[in-house]
């Protein structure tokens, strides 16, 4: 692992702000040409909201351009809105607010993709991504007015490691590096103001990838793809340790899982 591994905790204060995983894959006719009827009678009971966005693509190639059938985005939500399963014609995603464990997320995206898989399988993978988003709100979390530096490590922080820039209002970093499983991590870091109070925050955006449209491989069942996503998770807790101080992880009110 390219992050050292840590004991799994739980926060009970939370700095997650959203998890994503997406599947694209390649395109499938059979989502543009017909409704996801049989997909949406599978995932009712725990996504019984529905909205849809439409899309219009057009054809070339012919005396005039022709509309070609819309590439609709179905969105499969829970009564809390905190779950959203989110269905195209070359992707598949289930997105949070509410990510308290890893299996809890984890039991949700096989259950959505194993009936994915048994519609319209077998697919051709093309990306497969788990990304995680942190903001460190010193407000929101009760940390008082200590420098970032009390809360981030250097290596994150970048020029907001020094006191002379602890008053910057702009500063982002965004850093590509390869995992030791198949695969990368698109780290952006910096500073977010919170859309409420318009405070500064610190984001940890992390989004660990396969591109197998570059040589890595992916073979299209669940439990392969189940087993890349857990290499994933186990990355990103090491990475978030990475990230932040013994203060900060402190502060957060770590609870052994």
């Amino acid at each position: 692992m390219r992050f050292k591994r840590r004991q799994r905790v739980v926060y009970s204060v939370n700095p997650l702000n959203e998890v994503i995983c997406q599947l694209r894959f390649s395109p499938l006719l059979a989502l543009s040409a017909q409704l996801p009827v049989d997909f949406q009678q599978r995932l009712r009971a725990d996504y019984p909201m529905l909205s849809i966005v439409q899309g219009m693509t057009v054809q070339f190639g012919q005396a005039s351009p022709q509309p070609a059938p819309p590439d609709n985005t179905y969105a499969f939500v829970t009564s809390d809105g905190k779950w959203t399963a989110q269905l195209t014609k070359d992707s598949l995603s289930l997105t949070t607010s509410a990510y308290e464990r890893w299996d809890q997320f984890r039991g949700r995206w096989q259950v959505l993709l194993g009936h994915f898989l048994a519609l319209y399988g077998p697919i051709s993978p093309i990306r497969l991504g788990l990304r995680y988003q942190d903001v460190i709100d010193r407000d929101k979390h009760g940390l008082g007015t200590e420098p970032w530096s009390h809360w981030i490590k250097p290596q994150i922080l970048g020029v907001l490691a020094d006191p002379a820039c602890e008053d910057a209002e702009q500063h982002q970093a965004v850093t590509v590096l390869p995992l030791e499983q198949a695969g990368h991590l698109l780290l952006r870091t910096g500073l977010v103001p919170n859309a409420q109070t318009q405070q500064l925050a610190f984001l940890i955006d992390s989004d660990f990838y396969a591109d197998l449209s570059t040589g890595h491989t992916l073979e299209p069942d669940l439990a392969s793809i189940l087993t890349r996503l857990d290499g994933f998770n186990a990355e990103a807790g090491g990475l978030f340790r990475w990230c932040i101080t013994e203060q900060l992880h402190a502060a957060l009110d770590p609870k052994l899982v």
